[in-house]
């Protein structure tokens, strides 16, 4: 039994992984999509902030998240300080482990 709970949470959990990798990565993905699309093929650091996300900005890309957050009851929002739910902690505490654990 405790073997195939292992199993589950190794699939299960391996799954999340690499869609947490993707994210993680679609990051960086999305600066060489900028920078390729750009004119010139370059781009300083400051236009890159500007352009990030097809001309939307660095500041969008964190709303979007934060707003993800916010939709999924990860963290709240007051005063313009953002905190952790008791959601958010324990999915934060979850992947900690893993990225530990995993040593990533």
């Amino acid at each position: 039994m405790v073997f195939g709970i292992f199993i589950y949470l190794a699939l299960f959990g391996g799954g999340i992984l690499q869609l947490y990798n993707l994210t993680d990565r679609g990051f960086s993905l999305r600066i060489l999509i900028d920078i390729l699309e750009s004119k010139n093929g370059n781009l300083t650091q400051e236009e890159i902030m500007k352009n990030y996300g097809g001309g939307k900005g660095i500041d969008w890309m964190y709303q979007k998240r934060i707003d993800g957050m916010l939709d999924n009851n990860f963290v709240v929002v007051n005063d313009d300080i953002v905190r952790i739910t008791p959601k958010g902690k324990k999915t934060a505490v979850v992947f900690s482990f893993l990225r530990k654990f995993l040593n990533l």
